[in-house]
């Protein structure tokens, strides 16, 4: 069964997030699983997409992407 975790909050640059992160990747039971950061409608910076590389990438030893285009949907 696949799963899919999501969490918002916390700063993962001062590892407030660290113990809930290390969880997820434990979820996976897989030795480099993937994980894809998803940011705000309105984007991040730069550098925030780079401290997830290296907590997920790094850290965690995860296949990491992220998905840092800006979609707008008109109705």
């Amino acid at each position: 069964m696949k799963k899919v975790v999501a969490i918002g909050g916390g700063e993962i640059s001062k590892f407030e997030t660290f113990k809930i992160d290390e969880e997820i990747v434990k979820l996976t039971d897989k030795a480099k699983p993937k994980a894809l950061f998803v940011p705000t409608a309105s984007g991040e910076p730069e550098a925030y997409c780079d401290n997830f590389d290296f907590v997920y990438g790094k850290m965690l030893g995860c296949e990491t992407d992220k998905d840092n285009e800006v979609r707008v949907i008109n109705s």
